[in-house]
Parts: C-alpha cells; sequence; structure tokens
C-alpha cells in the first residue's frame, strides 16, 4: 500500500493581497491541469509526468499551497524512476486534496 502523508498545512489565506486575488484562478488552473497529468499516468508517459512536477513546484510554493508542493516533490520522485505504482495510488488523493482546496478559496 502507498506510503504518502502530509506533513505540511497550507498557508495561503496569509498571502500577499495582490496575490491571493488570484488564488481562484490558481486552483482552476491546477485542476485543469491534473485532469492532462491524469493522462499522463494513464498512459505512463514519464517524460511528462516530469514536467508537469517540475511546472507545478514552482507555482505550489509561490502560493504557499504546501500539502501540493509534498505531492509533487512525492510523484516526481517516482517518475524519476519511472514507477508508476505510487503515482497511481496517490491520484485519489491528489485529486480530493484539490478538490478540498477549491472550497477553502
Amino acid at each position: 500500500m502507498m506510503g504518502f502523508e502530509f506533513k505540511r498545512e497550507d498557508d495561503f489565506h496569509n498571502l500577499h493581497p495582490n496575490i491571493a486575488s488570484y488564488m481562484e484562478r490558481f486552483v482552476n488552473h491546477r485542476l485543469d491541469a491534473f485532469e492532462r497529468f491524469s493522462h499522463s499516468v494513464a498512459i505512463k508517459d514519464f517524460k511528462s509526468i516530469r514536467d508537469y512536477c517540475h511546472g507545478q513546484l514552482g507555482v505550489a510554493g509561490s502560493y504557499r499551497c504546501f500539502q501540493l508542493e509534498e505531492l509533487i516533490l512525492y510523484i516526481q520522485d517516482f517518475a524519476r524512476n519511472e514507477d508508476i505504482t505510487p503515482i497511481e495510488e496517490v491520484l485519489p488523493i491528489f485529486k480530493a486534496y484539490l478538490e478540498n482546496l477549491k472550497t477553502k478559496v
């Protein structure tokens, strides 16, 4: 079974107001990107998975979404080793996280 657990809490409520005003758009873009990412996982396209991780890491930290950052780092480790099973197993947690995040912004 999977070994992923969140270790940090998000802190997007303390963003500068200029950045916070984009939070809803940020979350919507993450949900859209997740759909494309899920397809990459389904077809085991590790290059696209690695590219996705690389692109998400910077924005996750910028928006103080530390749990998103944790998920991406977890996935990235397995994508580098081309181990699809742990990535597939974390998808429901990832999707639930994003859907929950959407309700908080």
